[in-house]
């Protein structure tokens, strides 16, 4: 995925997220009432994420290390399988 695919699947997911709340800031509610889940492949050093399914077609990620009150990243679920399907492929491998 090139920076400008990258670029656009973001602001798919910001404009999801803000069609899903009224504004950026009305996701904070939600955000806090999510059900989070851990990625199965965490290690317990707390080097992990979690993941939470949301209104509006959204799935949102957060740094665990965080304990909810860090930044979290909001995808469309096409964005959100996308991304993972990358992951997997080894197509983001740095």
């Amino acid at each position: 995925m090139h920076s400008a695919q990258i670029s656009s699947s973001i602001a798919q997911a910001n404009d999801s997220a803000s069609q899903a709340s009224g504004t950026y800031r009305g996701l904070h509610a939600e955000v806090s009432a999510a059900s989070w889940r851990k990625s199965s492949w965490s290690s317990y050093n707390g080097s992990c994420v979690e993941v939470a399914e949301l209104p509006g077609n959204l799935v949102c990620m957060r740094d665990t290390k965080q304990h909810g009150t860090g930044p979290v990243l909001a995808f469309t679920n096409s964005a959100w399988r996308l991304f993972i399907s990358r992951i997997r492929n080894g197509e983001l491998d740095f």
